[in-house]
């Protein structure tokens, strides 16, 4: 049975040794979400977990009802996989310590002689492996940003199972946050080793030529955030090389746990800017469609991934873009060589940007006449749950194997041929 783990670090493939500027205007904004977290934060994240286990115990079957179907709306292309029986979900709370017990490891390191035969085989390697960490950067964030609100949007029903539980939610929120952040070093040790782990998500071979997406968590948040990262990280192994000479370096070197925090930390500010610009720019944007323009934003980055690339880093910068654009107007004592240098990365945000609308309304322009008449007739906030017997787990304990093919799609490119070429001037 084969297991993808993920999670690389965005800072150690995705931008260059010149980018320090970025990189820590992205932590800046981390560490302001942070402070902001903090100021709400009014229990300890060690003693939430337990009280919030204990309060839903008794509506765990609810609540996992309204999770996978918020999982199946936000993932309109997993949910067609599933109706056709070629995928199949094994979503569950933990509901006991013998739950733990499911959680499982493959090795983390790479082989360097194929790592030397994969570059020397493909001349777009390096920039294949910047654009896997930045993909895995924006399913960390969005498990982040996106999977642990989600409750807000089923706050009603919720409510009608249980009104505390929405305080719980609340503070579950900001407290996770402020935990992580605070507790980075030791957060980072336990995922390289694997221990302590709460929740996962596993992306396995099912019976058939299926696949199994296999979600554990001990509470609502915590399933959402691991439904969000789960659907993300499914769909972006929709779009890898077919060779396996190429992408098993690739995933050895970029899905791994390493440095799995400090890629939470970096995810989370990209996909707020991101958000930021859907909300703003792109046309008939809804937020169902979150997980289906992210599907076609991983195809982009498998058929084209320096251009890829190109156009994520400069969108990632808008940040640093409006300090610079201030600092400009104020005329402060800077350089010629540093005033340069701010004027070169905001024209490469804005040329970015353009390219990044343009591909963004032609991808929700083909999802929403995809989707868009399942979709408008579903109210998530309406989402009855009922009670339902909970997937017996099955497992085994054979190795990975190198000759499993990963999941495909019948998605291409054709909605790139829309894209006029940006003029650079």
């Amino acid at each position: 049975m084969r297991r993808f783990l993920f999670e690389a670090p965005v800072d150690t493939g995705f931008y260059g040794d010149n980018d320090d500027d970025i990189r820590a205007n992205l932590l800046k904004s981390a560490n302001k979400s942070y402070k902001e977290k903090k100021s709400q934060n009014n229990i300890s994240f060690q003693q939430l977990m337990p009280m919030l286990s204990n309060k839903e115990r008794e509506y765990y079957d609810e609540l996992l009802e309204i999770g996978k179907k918020l999982f199946l709306y936000d993932f309109p292309d997993i949910k067609r996989d599933v109706d056709d029986g070629s995928v199949i979900l094994d979503i569950n709370f933990i509901r006991s310590q013998n739950d733990y017990n499911t959680l499982r490891t493959v090795s983390q390191t790479v082989n360097q002689q194929k790592l030397v035969n994969a570059k020397e085989k493909d001349p777009q390697f390096e920039e294949r492996l910047k654009s896997r960490n930045f993909n895995n950067s924006l399913t960390q964030g969005f498990s982040w940003e996106k999977g642990f609100n989600d409750y807000k949007r089923v706050e009603n029903l919720i409510r009608n199972i249980n009104p505390d539980l929405i305080n719980y939610y609340n503070q579950f929120e900001v407290g996770a946050n402020v935990f992580y952040h605070e507790n980075e070093n030791m957060m980072q040790s336990m995922a390289n080793s694997s221990s302590g782990r709460v929740a996962w998500m596993d992306v396995v071979d099912g019976p058939n030529d299926t696949k199994k997406i296999i979600v554990r968590a001990p509470n609502f948040p915590l399933l959402l955030h691991e439904l969000t990262k789960a659907g993300n990280y499914f769909n972006s192994l929709r779009f890898v090389p077919e060779d396996t000479e190429i992408f098993e370096p690739i995933k050895y070197t970029t899905d791994t746990h390493k440095n799995e925090i400090k890629n939470m930390r970096y995810g989370q500010p990209i996909v707020r800017i991101i958000k930021y610009i859907w909300k703003n720019f792109i046309t008939d944007y809804e937020e169902w469609m979150d997980g289906a323009i992210n599907n076609q934003y991983f195809n982009y980055s498998n058929q084209a991934p320096s251009e890829y690339n190109a156009m994520m880093r400069g969108i990632s910068t808008k940040d640093l873009v409006d300090e610079y654009e201030d600092e400009l107007k104020k005329q402060s004592n800077l350089s010629p060589a540093e005033i340069a240098k701010m004027k070169e990365i905001i024209k490469n945000y804005h040329i970015s940007l353009r390219q990044f609308i343009d591909i963004t309304n032609i991808i929700v322009s083909g999802i929403k006449k995809q989707y868009g008449e399942s979709q408008k007739n579903i109210d998530v906030s309406k989402i009855e749950p009922k009670t339902t017997k909970p997937i017996e787990p099955e497992y085994d304990d054979e190795e990975y194997d190198d000759d499993d093919e990963e999941p495909n799609d019948d998605d291409d490119m054709s909605w790139m041929d829309d894209i006029e070429n940006e003029d650079e001037d």
